[in-house]
């Protein structure tokens, strides 16, 4: 027990003794400490959610002992709180030691934390991780849009692709193996390849499957498959090994194409041949006409035709039992006159071979164009004995050369059509043709104008002669595997010039194979990507013979499809050729493009004169590129660059167009990303209006220009691009060659940094801050400088006012110490580090000691200054001119007694904080007087007073609680009351939506009145709170415009308006010193009542303004509703009294007495004056309505008029 009251109940007097009971030093530590401890408390509540939320967090255990440590500090200033009234000093340093623990503790656990988070990435780190990161899922993204492309390669494709492992298990089946196979996905997937071969054959897949483990690639060779439906097929295969990423050959690809119909016709073939040697001539001069053409028909001299193969069959819709015995007439359209055919039979019985085109007619009645060649075979006596007519179908795919007659049959139009293509390929392509060990036979203009070489530089030099060293070996290696085994080989390479310089092309590698199905040849086609796919020229090889022309054309013909999208128009846009690539890339196919006008691509992009710009060129046989943006068949939009060329003829006019085009849509997307992000970084550098942002190239000359150089320099863009950044440097910096000596500063220590003077455009000379970056490309080279320039003129100004400044201050000071050493008072002052700085005689004398350098906290002991009771010392914090360096000003009395001065006496000092311009503390002052003399006089008329203001505060302090305390009991009251009425609400809102149909009507009607009842105890609720809240609210005095509260309130209420006649007249109220908040109840309440008591009026008429009533100004509000009888005017501002029915007009009877509560407050008085169905007014006063002028008032309160 003994220890219990020594621990908490020890006879020490409280710090409230020490501050003499003074309310506002007792109530300044309470409210500080109250807060500390507060946010204290707060700090570890935050810091334990932040752990239990983010597990993840390294080290969080610290983060628990910075929580104990702070919560322990907080106690502390708790102890503080409580030490004011109970001297628990024993706690409170229990407390305290427990804390030092805790902080020791934190601070030893700290401090080797230090170096591992020191250690941990920071967030650039972490930045750079998350770019790589994006760059791989990019990467990613687009190898799986590159399988996409090819996996929608492998499903568009005719021939049967099949994907198998090695033990023949069948992984891969697209819909050319459903065709060609029968069976579906589902049904093959999963399934041994065997079930595709015949018994006899079963070995076989073993056998390629055992080689393509090896690594070697079957080429195609022709066998025998089994269909689902148990048919047999004539297969030609080619199959080859599949490898992972390591390399590591997994599977087989199966590539199988059906030659049923191939394999049929060369059965037939043979079996038509006799054995006699009329057959054998039969079959030589068919073989010749078949070489001729592909269309065949024989007839005898007579016109009866004997003999008709399958496309003749397929073009005229006769079978052959249909045509054979029959006259040739049966075709015939009557199209053409009778000496159209007279001609062709004196052409061909005298034994003249005949050409021409002809329009027949099918069996189902549709016409057709046949390019026909008919020779005639004589017999022994030099007669002809039969006809052989060859037949080429021209409806669709010779429809743009209508015009054109050809001299030769299938030779010389093959030539002329793959002489076209082979110009236009020129026109495009960048080619070389190189023999099987890579010698360069063959390269055309474009070859020679990219790489600068000359022909006769090139043609017998290897290839190598191009070779950069960009690329590694197995980039070739992989090349010359590719296109050695037959393939088409495509990629982007990076070769150098003659000059040394570098470019790009896009390649593609085309192998002609030769007899023994070996590359002969191989013709490269290239496109220049150093500039972004501009044009790509084409192809040209000079060709000795028609039939070596023919062969190699038709091999550029096959190359230029492979690379290039091409098509055909004639002279009116109608197409009469796409290859695949065009198909691809519209959506459409063959059949739907072909007789269509180019139109059905147009996207609607282009403008009318940019197509006729184009048919201007190449009406005028000009060749016209350009970029093109088309429109899919699914409506999807591609880009395109274009060549058209167009090709003459006799005439010198053109006949038809070649258009080659290269697809660019990324290119095209990624130039428009481009070119948002440039424009963003230009927008960037604009909106910079303080820094001059400007590019520089390696000579000096400007590159770009923001528009805070403009602000800064005075050119525009337009002036200064282009030229030479020394305009900027003064005469003297020009001719010392500064500019340039900056440059290679910057070059050599990778910055350069000054500040200068520099010049504006007008001549006049500023201060500015420079920095200069060189800028390098990925190889290295320089490829200029980024400056930023800043104008510190204004900076350099002030330094130099502060120089003036402080030669200014020296010289106040001394007349300072002059003043000082004159004073009555005793003047202190101390700077913000809490060292004095002043300290005059009259201080030393009235302190008895002079200024020193002690620490703050010893001020006390040294001066020996004490509280009120002359034996306590004064605290360290409460120091005036401690105090005075914390911000705060203060003025006290304290006994001073020390060695100078043994008998002491009472000084009254007044301390204030020192301030900077920027309102910062930088020091404190403090003013001395020996007051001694006057504290005797006040300690006896202090001691009379003392009785009668103790009885003084007792009896405050009685009403203060009492007032609190019913208060309080009125706020609980109506606080409590809002549960059990939510409860009310929303059981009878439940009961009403489930059970309401049950109820009867008078159930629903009880019903009703429950939830009526229930809102009106809210609003009561409602105002009873206000009514509280108004009585506890703590007053916030402030100049306010009575003008606006009353704008605010009407805005408010502009609902309860709407629909009604009200005449508003609002006079020049005053300004007034009061609460807003408050204010604005105030009339809120008054202004609706008014609004609710006129509702019965046609008109509604409501006043407020202000009048001079006995020297005092009152602001009224007055309205014309339906009054009330001045006999009941006491009961008017009583809590719950109404002088109205409710079913009358709604409300609770609180609002007036919250209207008075307020108005009291402000130290005013409300009255009312009515007549019964006449209206009422009320008039209110609140204290000081009368602020000094005007303007003083508007400028207090924030407006202006």
């Amino acid at each position: 027990m003994e220890f219990y009251k020594q621990f908490f109940l020890a006879d020490f007097l409280p710090h409230g003794t020490c501050y003499l009971w003074n309310p506002r030093i007792i109530w300044l530590h309470v409210i500080s400490d109250s807060l500390i401890t507060l946010a204290y408390y707060c700090i570890p509540l935050a810091l334990v959610y932040l752990v239990r939320k983010r597990r993840d967090l390294p080290f969080n255990w610290i983060l628990w002992m910075f929580s104990l440590f702070i919560l322990s500090c907080g106690t502390t200033h708790l102890m503080e709180v409580w030490n004011v009234w109970h001297g628990s000093y024993m706690v409170a340093g229990v407390i305290k030691g427990i804390t030092a623990l805790m902080s020791v503790a934190t601070a030893m656990m700290l401090l080797p934390l230090l170096p591992r988070v020191a250690s941990l990435p920071a967030q650039i780190h972490l930045l750079e991780l998350n770019w790589k990161l994006e760059a791989e899922i990019t990467d990613r993204e687009q190898a799986a849009e590159a399988r996409g492309r090819l996996a929608a390669v492998i499903e568009s494709s005719d021939d049967a692709i099949i994907s198998k492992t090695l033990g023949g298990t069948i992984t891969g089946w697209n819909p050319g193996a459903e065709k060609l196979f029968g069976y579906s996905s589902a049904e093959a997937i999963g399934k041994s390849m065997g079930m595709l071969l015949r018994r006899d054959r079963a070995n076989e897949e073993s056998d390629i499957l055992a080689r393509i483990a090896c690594g070697e690639r079957v080429e195609h060779f022709e066998t025998e498959r089994v269909r689902k439906d148990g048919k047999q097929i004539d297969v030609s295969v080619t199959i080859s090994p599949i490898r992972n990423s390591k390399g590591v050959i997994v599977g087989a690809s199966n590539i199988a194409r059906d030659i049923t119909e191939r394999q049929r016709s060369e059965g037939a073939l043979k079996e038509s041949f006799a054995t006699s040697q009329d057959a054998l001539k039969e079959l030589a001069d068919q073989k010749f006409a078949l070489d001729q053409h592909a269309i065949v028909a024989i007839t005898d001299v007579q016109g009866t035709i004997t003999y008709v193969n399958e496309k003749f069959c397929a073009i005229s819709k006769y079978s052959k039992e249909e045509l054979i015995g029959q006259n040739h007439r049966i075709l015939n359209s009557g199209h053409h006159p009778k000496e159209f055919f007279q001609q062709m039979y004196r052409s061909i019985v005298n034994g003249k071979v005949w050409h021409d085109e002809i329009n027949n007619r099918a069996k189902d009645g549709s016409l057709y164009w046949v390019d026909t060649t008919i020779v005639p075979f004589t017999g022994k006596d030099g007669k002809p004995r039969q006809y052989v007519a060859i037949r080429a179908d021209i409806t669709e795919r010779k429809r743009a050369e209508e015009m054109a007659k050809k001299s030769l049959v299938a030779t010389e139009a093959a030539l002329k059509e793959l002489a076209d293509q082979k110009f236009a390929l020129d026109q495009h392509a960048i080619v070389a043709i190189t023999d099987v060990h890579g010698t360069i036979t063959y390269v055309n203009e474009k070859f020679c104008a990219i790489s600068k070489y000359s022909k006769e530089e090139l043609i017998g030099q290897n290839h190598r002669i191009l070779n950069s060293g960009h690329h590694p070996k197995e980039f070739f290696q992989r090349m010359y595997r590719t296109i050695a085994n037959g393939r088409v080989w495509h990629e982007e390479i990076k070769n150098r010039a003659k000059d040394g310089s570098y470019y790009w092309v896009d390649t593609t590698i085309v192998p002609f194979l030769g007899a023994g199905g070996k590359p002969r040849q191989y013709v490269a086609i290239r496109a220049d990507i150093t500039e972004r796919k501009l044009v790509e020229e084409a192809l040209k090889e000079s060709v000795e013979t028609s039939e070596r022309a023919l062969k190699e054309l038709a091999d550029q013909k096959f190359a230029l499809d492979q690379h290039a999208i091409v098509a055909i128009t004639d002279v009116q846009g109608t197409i009469s050729y796409v290859n695949e690539k065009f198909c691809a890339v519209s959506k459409y196919s063959k059949e739907e493009l072909i007789g269509q006008n180019h139109r059905i691509l147009n996207s609607g992009h282009h403008s009318t004169e940019f197509f006729q710009n184009m048919y201007h060129t190449i009406a005028k046989g000009k060749v016209w590129h350009d970029e093109i943006k088309n429109r899919a068949k699914d409506g999807s939009l591609y880009w395109v660059d274009a060549t058209i060329v167009p090709f003459l003829g006799a005439q010198g006019k053109p006949r038809q167009y070649v258009a080659i085009r290269a697809d660019i849509t990324e290119r095209k997307l990624a130039e428009e990303a481009l070119r948002l992000s440039e424009e963003r970084f230009r927008l960037l550098l604009d909106g910079v209006k303080d820094f001059a942002i400007y590019m520089l190239d390696p000579q000096g000359r400007v590159l770009s220009w923001n528009a805070g150089a403009t602000r800064i320099k005075g050119y525009s863009s337009e002036e200064i691009i282009g030229e030479n950044f020394s305009r900027f440097y003064t005469s003297e910096a020009q001719a010392s060659g500064k500019p340039e000596q900056e440059l290679q500063h910057a070059v050599s220590n990778g910055r350069f940094e000054e500040q200068a003077l520099r010049v504006r455009k007008d001549g006049t000379t500023f201060w500015a801050y420079i920095v200069i970056t060189p800028m390098y490309d990925e190889s290295g080279v320089l490829r200029g400088f980024s400056k930023v320039a800043r104008d510190i003129t204004e900076r350099r100004q002030a330094e130099e006012v502060v120089k003036e400044t402080r030669e200014a201050l020296e010289s106040q000071t001394l007349m300072l110490r002059s003043v000082l050493d004159s004073m009555a008072e005793g003047l202190v002052a101390v700077d913000e580090n809490g060292k004095f700085v002043i300290w005059n005689p009259v201080a030393k004398k009235i302190l008895g000691l002079g200024a020193t350098d002690l620490p703050a906290q010893e001020w006390t002991g040294h001066y020996g200054l004490y509280i009120a009771d002359m034996v306590t010392p004064f605290p360290v914090d409460q120091v005036p001119w401690v105090r005075a360096l914390r911000g705060q000003a203060s003025s006290t009395q304290m006994f001073v007694r020390n060695p100078e001065l043994e008998e002491g006496h009472w000084i009254e000092v007044t301390a204030g904080p020192l301030r900077d311009k920027q309102g910062v503390v930088c020091g404190g002052v403090a003013a001395f007087r020996d007051i001694t003399q006057r504290r005797a006089d006040e300690g006896e008329i202090r001691k009379l007073n003392n009785e009668l203001e103790e009885r003084v505060i007792q009896r405050t302090a009685q009403l203060e609680a009492a007032n609190k305390e019913l208060e309080a009991f009125t706020y609980s009251v109506s606080h409590d009351l809002r549960a059990p009425l939510r409860h009310i609400a929303g059981f009878s809102k439940m009961l009403g939506e489930t059970c309401g149909s049950a109820l009867p009507e008078e159930g629903l009607h009880y019903l009703g009145r429950i939830q009526d009842g229930t809102r009106r105890m809210g609003t009561l609720v409602d105002d009873l709170l206000n009514l509280a809240r108004s009585g506890r609210h703590e007053l916030r005095l402030q100049v306010t415009g009575l003008d606006s509260v009353v704008k605010d309130v009407i805005a408010d209420l502009a609902p309860d308006l709407e629909g009604r006649k009200i005449e508003l007249k609002i006079g020049k109220l005053p300004y007034v010193e009061g609460d807003p908040a408050l204010l604005k109840v105030v009339f809120q309440n008054l202004l609706s009542n008014a609004v609710k008591y006129t509702r019965p009026r046609a008109t509604a008429m409501i006043d407020v303004s202000v009048d001079q009533i006995a020297g005092e100004q009152v602001v009224s509000v007055r309205d014309n509703g339906v009054g009330f009888s001045m006999k009941y005017a006491d009961k008017l501002f009583g809590v719950f009294q109404r002088l109205h029915r409710a079913e009358d007009f709604e409300g609770t009877g609180v609002g007036l007495a919250t209207v008075q509560r307020i108005v009291q407050k402000h130290g005013g008085r409300i009255w009312a004056e009515a007549e019964l169905d006449k209206g009422a007014t009320f008039y209110l006063t609140l204290g000081s309505t009368k602020p000094a002028n005007a303007s003083k008032a508007m400028a207090m309160s924030g407006e202006t008029g």
